[in-house]
């Protein structure tokens, strides 16, 4: 009988300490996923805010570039020295090319050629596309400006190489000419138009 009775209260014994093992674990378990379910959300927050930087970084750089493109140019001399004939004919020659760019294409030369003079670097393709397309992801123009970029390189207006991860973009000898042509009949057409007023 008294086994009986030892055996009873060792085995409600046993079966208490398991049910309190059981609940410990189960609290621990719930414990472990609250803990995963806050560092879960903490990280998502992280990366939120890592891409709310980002777009301020982006739009610090469109605003930068800008500056930098409004910046009013700096007066030239009145007279400039003449060409010499080969120089002369070698520009000619160019305008021909000049004639069959489009406007977009045109606009891409000499924004990377403003770009590159006031930065003294080439231009990566991110930073040409927030330039450029400053409302739209990257992404979205990506495909778009390369093809551009590729058609000026076929005519070695533009250069394109890759540095690290990025791909960038400059323009050559040729196509610094073709910029400034632009340029000048940029400012040939203001002229006109206070003149006109």
């Amino acid at each position: 009988m008294l086994k009986w009775l030892i055996g009873n209260h060792v085995k409600k014994e046993i079966k208490d300490h398991l049910h309190n093992l059981h609940l410990h674990l189960a609290n621990s378990f719930s414990n472990i996923k609250e803990d995963i379910s806050k560092i879960h959300i903490h990280l998502q927050n992280k990366d939120k805010k890592l891409e709310e930087l980002e777009n301020k970084i982006h739009q610090l750089e469109n605003k930068l570039f800008y500056v930098i493109s409004s910046r009013k140019e700096e007066p030239r001399q009145l007279e400039e020295p003449e060409e010499d004939y080969e120089e002369q004919k070698e520009i000619k020659t160019e305008l021909y090319d000049l004639t069959n760019l489009t406007f977009t294409q045109q606009t891409l030369i000499v924004t990377i050629y403003r770009l590159q003079s006031q930065l003294g670097s080439p231009i990566s393709f991110k930073s040409l596309a927030k330039y450029l397309y400053p409302e739209k992801k990257y992404q979205a123009v990506r495909t778009t400006l390369s093809e551009y970029i590729d058609f000026l390189a076929t005519y070695e207006y533009v250069r394109k190489e890759r540095i690290g991860r990025e791909t960038v973009a400059f323009v050559t000898k040729k196509g610094e000419k073709i910029a400034k042509e632009i340029e000048k009949k940029e400012k040939m057409k203001r002229k006109l138009k206070i003149a006109s007023k």
